[in-house]
């Protein structure tokens, strides 16, 4: 089992570091077409968490903690976020989420447990 998975809301909205300073190379959203079409929003975060709980069968390789770096775009965000308790109960179980919001002011990300 590995610990932790992290990624990006949208991809190409800005250059995402973690705070130990590893790229973040993985997003819930390449790219979106239309930011109003919520169902299909909804339906790529559903296939995203799907990814992130089947790395496979065995569930040796299943994050504990997934930190999504929010860089904005609010429909995205909600839908994530929506999927993600909608849904949780057929992902691992205790997979926790924690939303990473970019402080300016400290050039890091600060950490908000998701309950």
């Amino acid at each position: 089992m590995i610990e932790a998975k992290h990624i990006g809301l949208c991809k190409a909205r800005h250059d995402i570091m973690t705070n130990d300073g590893e790229e973040v190379t993985d997003f819930f959203f390449e790219k979106i077409e239309n930011p109003h079409d919520y169902k299909h929003l909804e339906s790529m975060a559903w296939c995203k968490f799907i990814n992130i709980g089947n790395y496979d069968e065995s569930m040796q390789k299943m994050p504990e903690r997934v930190y999504l770096y929010v860089t904005g775009l609010t429909m995205a965000l909600t839908s994530v976020l929506k999927i993600y308790e909608s849904k949780k109960y057929r992902f691992r179980k205790d997979m926790k989420l924690s939303l990473m919001h970019y402080d300016r002011e400290s050039n890091s990300y600060n950490e908000q447990v998701w309950e």
